[in-house]
């Protein structure tokens, strides 16, 4: 709200907007060295659950979904399904709901005496819907900025465009491709991407490259040309 009141544009299309619930868990048995992602429409239309162990028995399980494919139920309703399917034995300590904005970078992330960070400034990356190391980079890239701009008297739009062009260099140009890579990719359903999870499995892991993942995934699934020309185009 605040960079809307200087006159940014933060406005986000519903088809770009994730509605995500988290319950802290206890009496969950879970591995406490590794993170649990779940996809699919069954258990999160349009993205996925998440189980980040917190030590001992607990954990932080959550999902979150698109609204527009979630068939009218919100996500504590996916979320409660989720729960009782795969910990039923766990103990609710408490509960947080949020959106997520899988959406590019705003076209201007500063103005006259702002910087905008983080969600404010649509810094989530669209595929993942992951934000915090992302707001972590944008926010020591704001401090120096704003430090020299502070140091030199002048803190115009003008001076400050510096840290929007540096943040589409950092992050914000590959947030653009991700973004047309999630458009291609919804089209598939959960049967087309359980025969690519085998596909790369059959991939051994010490090879597992970005180029061979791509070559070997076009040889068996043709379809994917168009989904990875979005990427590089």
């Amino acid at each position: 709200m605040v960079a809307r009141w200087a006159g940014l544009d933060t406005r986000v299309p519903s088809r770009d907007m994730e509605s995500c619930a988290q319950y802290l868990m206890t009496n969950v048995n879970v591995d406490q060295d590794a993170i649990y992602l779940h996809f699919g429409d069954n258990v999160a239309p349009g993205g996925y659950a998440w189980v980040f162990p917190k030590g001992g028995d607990s954990a932080n399980i959550g999902l979150g979904t698109v609204a527009l494919r979630a068939g009218g139920r919100n996500a504590r309703q996916w979320l409660d399904d989720y729960v009782q399917n795969y910990f039923p034995t766990g103990i609710r300590v408490s509960y947080t709901v949020g959106g997520v904005i899988v959406h590019p970078t705003i076209k201007r992330t500063a103005t006259d005496g702002l910087i905008t960070v983080g969600d404010a400034a649509h810094m989530i990356n669209p595929l993942s819907g992951g934000g915090i190391v992302n707001a972590m980079k944008a926010g020591r890239l704001a401090a120096e900025v704003g430090a020299a701009a502070l140091a030199a008297g002048d803190v115009r739009s003008g001076t400050l465009q510096r840290y929007h062009d540096e943040w589409m260099k950092m992050l914000g140009d590959d947030h653009i491709r991700f973004h047309k890579l999630k458009d291609a990719l919804s089209k598939f359903d959960d049967s087309f991407f359980d025969k690519l999870a085998k596909t790369v499995n059959g991939i051994a892991y010490e090879k597992r490259t970005l180029r061979r993942i791509f070559g070997s995934a076009l040889m068996h699934h043709p379809t994917l040309l168009p989904v990875v020309a979005k990427y590089f185009v």
